[in-house]
């Protein structure tokens, strides 16, 4: 399994429809298109020896937990989230270019509530992150 598949496995649709607001296609589609977005963040911040070590540091304080098999998206703390998104898209905000299409309001919801779920996500499974 990809880690968009692995993801998206431990998200529960109607969960992540109701807390973007959308049906639960709209939803899945949106996330799907915008894991690889902060993946790829998460890569680039490494891509440097500052980077790296910066990166670790945040996965240690921000994402310890967030990943399981079954996420409570409730129990995402989305301000962190924001944080982790701002720190990932900062060098490289042409990187959303990638999930433009999705409209302002349903990615300002989206993109924070996945961050801290993709960067718990890498810190179990680096393998699959990089």
């Amino acid at each position: 399994m990809s880690a968009i598949d692995d993801i998206l496995g431990s998200i529960d649709p109607q969960q992540l429809a109701s807390a973007l607001g959308t049906d639960q296609e709209t939803a899945l589609n949106a996330a799907a298109a915008a894991i690889p977005t902060l993946i790829n963040g998460l890569q680039a911040n490494a891509g440097s020896a500052e980077g790296e070590v910066g990166l670790l540091q945040a996965l240690g304080q921000h994402a310890e937990g967030v990943y399981s098999d079954s996420i409570n998206l409730d129990a995402v703390d989305t301000a962190d989230g924001q944080k982790i998104v701002a720190h990932m898209l900062a060098d490289d905000p042409q990187r959303l270019q990638a999930v433009g299409g999705l409209g302002g309001g349903l990615l300002s919801k989206l993109l924070p509530l996945l961050a801290p779920i993709v960067m718990s996500y890498c810190l179990l499974y680096t393998s699959r992150c990089v």
